[in-house]
């Protein structure tokens, strides 16, 4: 298991099939992407690239999940599918239903790594 910590940015993707919005934050909460990128693996690289280095995603399940997962994973540190409204880590937390979510240090440290809610 990987500690959250080592991750100097966090990406969230709301996947659709047409296009995906990124948004991105560091570790002070600072929003470094906020963008939206067609679906199509090119596109979607090509975004993913332009964040530092260690840069985390988190993929909202959807029919189009698995191809985002797939082309971000050749460009980022780690991706990770995941079902929010089954995850009682992110869909219990308080700020969860702001524009883009919690900041980083409030992210709860089993998010990226609860068990039967996420696909690795």
């Amino acid at each position: 298991m990987q500690n959250v910590s080592a991750a100097s940015v966090y990406l969230g993707v709301d996947a659709h099939s047409e296009h995906c919005t990124f948004c991105a934050i560091d570790k002070r909460g600072k929003t470094v992407m906020l963008q939206n990128v067609s679906t199509d693996a090119r596109s979607l690289r090509a975004a993913a690239r332009k964040l530092p280095e260690r840069t985390w995603a988190l993929v909202e399940a959807s029919s189009v999940s698995i191809f985002v997962r797939d082309a971000l994973a050749a460009v980022l540190d780690r991706v990770i599918i995941c079902e929010t409204r089954e995850n009682r880590l992110i869909s219990k937390y308080p700020g969860r239903d702001g524009p883009f979510g919690p900041p980083p240090g409030q992210i709860p440290a089993g998010a990226f790594n609860a068990p039967g809610s996420c696909l690795r």
